[in-house]
């Protein structure tokens, strides 16, 4: 995949996955070639199959889960971040990922005066770093502090305001689709 002949590299690796269909590891280079051709559909669909034949392999998960951000498919995202953490045992790293899908949909989808739903995607983003520092990672540091100090929370007063009908069922969702 060197000297810009990626495409190259995507159709051999293709035509040896049908050939291989259970080798995780051609699988897993395509999903590498695909992300630097920027096609992240394509890599999802070829690290989706890494993890079909190693579901075990949190790493992938995590990958397709970063994969799935780029995209801005923050759901999807999410799905792949909690089979992280499950597969992962909680690793810092799986909780770490999670809150960068929550700090990325903060910042793609947020409006210029902060909202409550932007308030509360900042809360949950803050949430899985703390938890991710707590498990030894700090990759997550900066994008926890930069939260912290830019006072972009769901706080009490936040839910204070809130209608009746929505503080009566003990928690605040957000209402914005992205």
């Amino acid at each position: 995949m060197q000297n810009d002949r990626t495409n190259e590299a995507i159709d051999i690796l293709k035509a040896v996955s049908r050939k291989e269909p259970n080798n995780k590891i051609i699988f897993s280079k395509l999903g590498d070639a695909y992300i630097l051709n920027e096609d992240f559909t394509n890599a999802s669909a070829a690290l989706e199959e890494v993890y079909k034949l190693d579901p075990r392999d949190y790493k992938t998960a995590i990958r397709i889960c970063e994969v799935n951000s780029e995209l801005e498919n923050f759901g999807k995202a999410i799905i792949w971040a909690d089979k992280a953490i499950r597969g992962s045992k909680s690793a810092g790293e799986a909780l770490g990922a999670k809150g960068d899908v929550y700090y990325k949909a903060f910042h793609t989808c947020r409006t210029p005066e902060v909202s409550r739903d932007d308030r509360i995607v900042a809360r949950l983003a803050y949430k899985y770093y703390v938890q991710a520092e707590s498990k030894g990672y700090r990759n997550v540091t900066g994008s926890k502090n930069w939260l912290r100090d830019n006072e972009v929370f769901f706080s009490k007063s936040d839910w204070f305001m809130l209608d009746t009908s929505q503080k009566s069922t003990g928690y605040a969702t957000v209402k914005t689709p992205c």
